[in-house]
């Protein structure tokens, strides 16, 4: 999260996508509040309807980072000075975390 405004109150975790299978994980830009809020109220100095207001899939979100690279990389990302641009991912299936704990747990 190097372009987080307040970086001791930001963190990533690691986690590689190819444990997920499609339907798994769901993702949005930014987080999901912030992109509800952009696309329902669509304030025109950061409002993106390819991205505010949308919920995309593994696929999805992989082809958007294959061809702009990753929001702190050079979106643009038009977002207010508070607020770090950064994809979420929504983890519906447990259970490959799990097995992804499993195994690093057994690594290290």
């Amino acid at each position: 999260m190097k372009a987080a405004p307040a970086t001791p109150q930001h963190g990533e975790l690691c986690i590689p996508l190819a444990i997920f299978q499609e339907g798994d994980v769901s993702f949005t830009y930014p987080d999901s509040m912030i992109s509800h809020w952009f696309g329902n109220d669509q304030p025109a100095q950061y409002y993106q309807p390819a991205y505010h207001g949308q919920v995309f899939t593994r696929s999805e979100i992989l082809a958007i980072v294959a061809a702009r690279g990753l929001p702190e990389e050079g979106w643009e990302p038009r977002l207010p000075d508070h607020l770090a641009p950064y994809i979420e991912a929504q983890v519906w299936n447990r259970e490959p975390l799990l097995v992804y704990q499993e195994q690093m747990q057994a690594v290290g």
